[in-house]
């Protein structure tokens, strides 16, 4: 099992937009980095790699300061969740396999 981060967004939430999502974010980041600490699960930082100084993700990395592009899947996420999947599973990949197209 592998645990990773919720990304980074500096949006405002849907239901009051007083709170910032970037707050709530790093509420619940600590809940599951907490969680993966205390039953010894890997946990990944996709946070931390990706924040900017306003606590969401960079322009280059997303289309709507929510999602990440394929640029920062390649980029940023694939390395680190395969660090992890070889440090869970004690291999040396150096891929991940490509997602099964869709029929």
């Amino acid at each position: 099992v592998v645990l990773c981060s919720v990304t980074p967004s500096a949006r405002k939430t849907r239901y009051d937009a007083s709170i910032l999502m970037s707050d709530e974010i790093i509420k619940l980041n600590e809940m599951i980095r907490s969680y993966a600490r205390k039953n010894k699960i890997c946990y990944v930082d996709y946070h931390s790699a990706l924040a900017d100084e306003k606590g969401g993700m960079p322009t280059k990395w997303t289309r709507d300061a929510l999602h990440p592009n394929t640029a920062c899947m390649v980029s940023v996420l694939q390395p680190l969740v395969l660090e992890a999947v070889n440090k869970t599973l004690k291999t040396k990949k150096n891929y991940i396999s490509p997602m099964p197209e869709k029929k």
